[in-house]
């Protein structure tokens, strides 16, 4: 790899990483491109040669939170658990995160739904659904072990049950750390006993 080709991977991972900060700090609505690329310290026609379009940006910072999402669940999969063990850590690990870090998520996320259609997605970034093809595929590969080591109900469809179930706590878990001005689900008990609770349900659905 040449100097040339360097400092453009380098401007690039720069580009990306300024838009992150500020898509988690006010959404995406708010942060315009000429804002990224004044803070990234380059041109808007420089910015517009990485990235034809806000789109692609947007799809680009998602596909890093997918790929991280996936780096933990993989380690998780990996360990030596049963299966319905595994889907227990899964959620634990929708709520290891301090609320703060919830906020900014729930923040993005909610913006990405907005501003991304499905078209958008699959015209501008092969790479994002490969990595959510990869997230469906860890979780199918906790499912076949269920199968085999009996943990799970052999008498529902696995693959929805798991699937609702892991998809479900993780939206419950953000939209619980929202102000109660903001959230549309009633907190008249401590959140962390909310979680236990849907948890317990939860899990208890799918166990054998």
């Amino acid at each position: 790899m040449n100097k040339r080709e360097a400092n453009k991977i380098e401007r690039k991972a720069k580009i990306i990483a300024t838009a992150k900060i500020l898509f988690l700090e006010r959404g995406l609505a708010d942060v315009q491109m000429q804002e990224i690329a004044e803070l990234s310290g380059i041109g808007l026609a420089t910015l517009f040669r990485y990235f034809p379009n806000k789109s692609e940006l947007v799809l680009t910072v998602a596909n890093e939170f997918v790929q991280k999402l996936n780096e933990d669940i993989r380690k998780i999969v990996k360990k030596q658990l049963t299966a319905l063990e595994k889907i227990e850590a899964i959620l634990d690990y929708f709520t290891i995160h301090t609320a703060d870090e919830k906020m900014k998520l729930l923040r993005f996320q909610e913006s990405f739904e907005l501003f991304s259609s499905p078209q958008e997605v699959i015209t501008f970034n092969e790479d994002y659904i490969k990595t959510h093809e990869e997230f469906v595929a860890l979780l199918l590969e906790i499912i076949e072990q269920g199968k085999e080591d009996g943990t799970i109900r052999q008498d529902i469809n696995t693959d929805v049950y798991i699937m609702t179930v892991i998809h479900s706590f993780s939206l419950f878990s953000m939209k619980l750390s929202l102000p109660p001005t903001r959230s549309f689900i009633p907190v008249l008990n401590d959140p962390q006993e909310q979680q236990q609770a849907l948890k317990t349900m939860l899990l208890g659905a799918i166990r054998a």
